[in-house]
């Protein structure tokens, strides 16, 4: 916990200065009032949100007590948690039920299960919305957020759904995994789900105080090849935590040496949690906080300018600002085509690549797992159906998977270097605009360039047979002879291989195009919000100046040594964030 306090404490101090800043740019100039506050916002929420979910009797209630160090939820041998419980840090423990029509009512701590249980609120007939609790814990001190969340997959559907719901608002998920039994098909597909909304797990292997040394490995690796499989990654991406819930909330509450596997969990969770938030929000609130003070400096520097010359001179500048920005504007969209026609390229080469992969893999896949069938001797046909069908889909996703990850490498570097060129060419518009704009109103723009960032994010999976329901057998054929059973399946592998490799080769062209296309969308978003920005600015200058210049000589002295005291305190904002 000490890096993270050490963090937190540098997340403060900057906090403090940024909210200090931003008031000071507020009071210069509230037109940009809004997009300060949002800063505001994200800089006062720095909080990071962990949702622990899992299918029922996890242990993901017993979990959440365990990292807290304390018996806060309540736990039993039936499926139990039913509504959303939200605990974050608080000098005093405080208990409050929020309810779907707005009341809220703070309660004891040996009255949560009266609210959060099956047992006790049926149905959520209480009309529960969720539980929201304030507790003095060390791991919650530095922003973080634990979620309990319904069990998925017990007979209470309604759980599964409060659960889903939830998913959007997570930072981060941990997902539950037992010895009793191993990872389900209800799991498989609640993982499938929801990858769509977070964007990094952490896999917990819970109970391993029923097992050896040997079946835990052995349980890891089975269940790391099941979500492998599930999430369209490679099994060595995945890292599984083996614990005992139950013995580590134990060990800490009697402050025993032995942790029960809950003390590298928690290392590696603060790790994350230290890199990627506050870091991030620092940066982002930086470079916003910068770009705002810039452009009100420059404004100011503007409206000085015009104000220092005569009405009829700030009209010929103002004219002749719109001519030159009417013929910049326009290299604008020429760029927006140049983008489309690369991504038609990228494409291309997709389409190229995948017609090389199925040439290259296709036969030797069919002749390696019907190889495979030909050999199973000795098994039922139910027993020998699901093994071919098990060694089929491992295969063709093993092999698919590594090229995948390849050329996820090679066209994410190529539509990187092609967006760098647009993310290029709108800077020097954006610059273009500045100098014309200095030039006219003969003043020295102040501007730090910034470069934006690229990724291709993606919830690819891959889809075979087996989940579109077109088993290689009917109920018929399960019941022919063995031997013709097993000639039966061997005829019809090489199809069913075509058809897979096809299917999920369609599948990745799309991802590919469909990551592509929302990328440059919102790259292309943000690069247009610089322009604008630049031009909204200068404009709002001229008119200001105009309007003062139409009030008489007074009001343009008093407008001037605004301006001048503006600009004084904006220079200092600007030295302030070098420092």
């Amino acid at each position: 916990m000490k890096r993270m306090k050490a963090t937190a404490e540098k997340f403060n101090r900057k906090e403090a200065k940024f909210i200090d800043i931003i008031q000071k740019l507020s009071n210069i100039d509230s037109s940009a009032n809004e997009t300060l506050d949002r800063i505001t916002k994200n800089l006062e929420t720095g909080s990071f949100t962990l949702a622990v979910v899992g299918q029922f009797k996890r242990g993901k209630t017993t979990l959440i007590n365990a990292m807290l160090g304390q018996r806060l939820l309540p736990t039993a041998v039936l499926p139990l948690t039913s509504i959303i419980t939200i605990i974050r840090y608080g000098p005093r423990l405080r208990i409050l039920v929020i309810f779907q029509d707005s009341r809220q009512v703070e309660i004891r701590k040996e009255k949560i299960e009266e609210y959060v249980t099956e047992k006790l609120n049926p149905d959520n007939i209480k009309g529960v919305e969720r539980v929201e609790i304030e507790t003095p814990s060390e791991f919650l001190k530095h922003g973080v957020v634990l979620v309990d969340t319904p069990g998925i997959g017990s007979v209470y559907r309604h759980n599964t759904n409060v659960t889903y719901k939830f998913l959007p608002n997570a930072d981060a998920v941990i997902f539950l995994l037992s010895s009793d039994p191993p990872i389900s098909e209800v799991e498989c597909q609640f993982l499938k789900d929801s990858s769509k909304y977070a964007s990094k797990f952490f896999f917990v292997l819970n109970k391993i105080d029923y097992l050896n040394e040997k079946e835990i490995k052995e349980l890891i690796t089975f269940n790391k090849k099941i979500i492998a499989s599930n999430m369209g990654i490679q099994p060595s991406k995945i890292r599984i935590f083996p614990l005992s819930a139950k013995n580590a909330l134990e060990s800490k509450l009697l402050n025993k040496r032995h942790k029960w596997g809950i003390d590298d969990f928690e290392r590696v969770l603060e790790e994350f949690i230290v890199s990627q938030k506050g870091d991030f929000v620092i940066s982002v609130s930086e470079s916003k906080i910068r770009r705002i003070a810039e452009e009100l400096l420059n404004h100011r520097l503007i409206e000085k300018s015009n104000l220092k010359i005569s009405a009829k001179e700030l009209d010929e500048r103002s004219n002749k600002f719109e001519e030159e920005l009417q013929r910049i504007l326009s290299q604008k969209d020429y760029s927006k085509e140049l983008v489309a026609v690369e991504q038609r390229k990228i494409l291309e080469i997709i389409d190229e690549d995948l017609a090389a992969l199925k040439q290259e893999v296709t036969e030797p896949l069919i002749k390696e797992i019907v190889g495979y069938a030909s050999s199973l001797e000795n098994k039922n046909n139910n027993e020998y159906a699901s093994l071919v069908d098990d060694y089929r889909q491992r295969r063709i996703l093993e092999t698919l998977e590594i090229w995948r990850t390849k050329e996820q490498e090679k066209i994410s570097k190529i539509f990187a270097e092609k967006m760098r060129k647009y993310s290029e060419n709108v800077e020097e518009i954006v610059s273009e605009i500045e100098r014309i704009a200095s030039g006219l109103f003969d003043v020295k723009i102040v501007s730090k360039k910034t470069k934006e960032q690229l990724t291709l994010e993606s919830t690819f999976y891959f889809k075979l047979s087996k989940e579109d329901e077109t088993a290689i057998f009917t109920a018929f054929d399960i019941l022919l002879p063995r031997g013709i059973f097993k000639k039966r399946i061997i005829s019809k592998l090489p199809d069913e291989i075509k058809e897979d490799i096809d299917r999920n080769c369609g599948r990745i062209r799309y991802d590919f195009l469909e990551r592509m296309q929302k990328s440059a969308i919102d790259f292309e978003w943000t690069l247009d919000e610089k322009i604008n920005t630049a031009v909204d600015g200068i404009h709002l200058a001229i008119e200001r100046a105009k309007d003062i210049k139409m009030k008489g000589t007074e009001e343009t002295k008093t407008r001037l040594l605004e301006i001048e005291r503006d600009i004084r305190e904006l220079k200092l904002i600007l030295s302030s964030l070098d420092k």
